[in-house]
């Protein structure tokens, strides 16, 4: 009887690889179809993270030198002295500014005001033992108009639009809108802009007709008054007074570097994003036959 164990046909037979170990070689490099969806799904949300922070990153980045906007007080005096002059206002940028504080309010962890002389609104940390104010507690008492704070607010920080704030703010907004009647024009469509111009024109009409009425014919004739307004009139006013406001809301010591955390993070999901992108890359590879050859896999593990 012929040894079967010898011989040059056993040793082809030992050099040949089991069709089945292949099989199983290619099913193990294709690998789970979960797994190229984990892959997309953490580079997903690592855009979506990164990209909600993409103003603070611009921030971080900018300019630590403060932009001087001045005396908030004097832009009155500026516009009447020069009607195109405006404000140095950039959003998200690192400005310094002065003035008076008006219609305070204070949530549990900041206060807020407006300052007198433009819709420029100020975040302040709130210092401990603070008491608590409308904002916080939901009153719904309407303050004094009239009444002014006079302490003076010399400060820099954070300058954001109202139109491109958070919407943690929300309440703040809620809350100027409500208690002083501040229309801001980014809570405003056409068909809202549309509606308050017809109701200031109708205003307009009615205190012209008044004040024709009220008025003594030598006052008539010396000041020009008509029964009526034209169109001209009606228009001058118009553009004398604001539909809605164009707010900024000044975030009170916060600087570019304070950002720094943002980077951080930043860089962290950066890196995840990069090895679940060479994963997924190296998935394909395999799945579609442009990885190594599992032939190749299974002789290296046997040697």
């Amino acid at each position: 009887m012929a040894d079967q164990t010898t011989g040059p046909e056993t040793g082809e037979q030992r050099d040949e690889i089991d069709p089945e170990l292949v099989e199983l070689a290619e099913e193990k490099a294709r690998g789970s179809i979960l797994k190229p969806l984990i892959y997309m799904s953490v580079i997903a949300l690592g855009i979506w993270i990164v990209g909600d922070w993409t103003t603070e990153l611009q921030y971080f980045f900018s300019s630590s030198k403060p932009v001087d906007v001045g005396d908030v007080t004097d832009f009155a005096d500026k516009r009447q002295n020069n009607p195109d002059w405006s404000p140095d206002f950039s959003h998200n940028r690192y400005v310094s500014l002065e003035g008076i504080p008006s219609r305070r309010a204070k949530s549990q962890k900041y206060r807020y005001f407006k300052l007198v002389g433009a819709h420029i609104y100020v975040e302040e940390p709130v210092e401990e033992g603070e008491s608590e104010d409308p904002l916080r507690s939901g009153s719904t008492d309407r303050p004094d108009l009239s009444k002014v704070d006079r302490t003076y607010f010399d400060g820099a920080g954070r300058l954001i639009e109202f139109a491109r704030m958070p919407d943690r703010y929300r309440g703040v907004r809620k809350y100027f809108r409500k208690q002083y009647g501040t229309r801001f024009c980014e809570q405003l469509d056409e068909e809202d802009r549309a509606r308050l111009r017809r109701q200031r024109r109708e205003e307009i009409v009615e205190n012209w007709r008044k004040e024709y009425e009220n008025a003594t014919p030598e006052e008539r004739q010396e000041e020009g008054l008509t029964a009526e307004p034209t169109d001209q009139q009606i228009e001058n006013v118009l553009d004398s007074s604001e539909l809605c406001a164009d707010a900024y809301l000044l975030r009170s010591g916060v600087a570019p570097g304070d950002h720094w955390w943002y980077v951080a993070l930043a860089s962290l999901f950066g890196i995840f994003m990069l090895v679940n992108l060479y994963w997924l890359v190296r998935w394909f590879q395999a799945f579609f036959g442009f990885g190594p050859d599992p032939r190749e896999i299974i002789e290296d593990d046997s040697k």
